[in-house]
């Protein structure tokens, strides 16, 4: 059996969810940064925006990474994401390679 072929939709899959984590933690890198400053004029929320921090603040209370809300409840919420992100991609990469050995004769 091919090891590279087996592998490759597998690897597809993790390179994927690698490529989120790096994008997450950019962001975070970039909130750390710019987690001072104190002319947010281009956050401001629609109503929306404004439910959400009102009702959903238990999330980030236990979560304080950031003085600025925003950040905070956007971390926790991307958090769960790539959580669940990476739980998808795990089985799928399991279930992938798993499938190619099946179908190979």
């Amino acid at each position: 059996m091919d090891k590279e072929h087996v592998s490759s939709g597998a690897r597809k899959i993790r390179y994927c969810w690698w490529i989120h984590l790096l994008i997450f933690v950019s962001a975070q890198l970039a909130f750390f940064i710019v987690d001072n400053y104190s002319h947010w004029v281009i956050f401001n929320l629609n109503p929306l925006g404004e439910w959400v921090e009102a009702n959903l603040s238990y999330l980030w209370d236990w979560i304080q990474l950031y003085e600025y809300q925003l950040f905070n409840l956007v971390t926790v919420v991307w958090g769960i994401a790539l959580i669940i992100d990476g739980i998808i991609s795990f089985f799928n990469a399991i279930f992938h390679s798993t499938r190619d050995d099946i179908s190979k004769p």
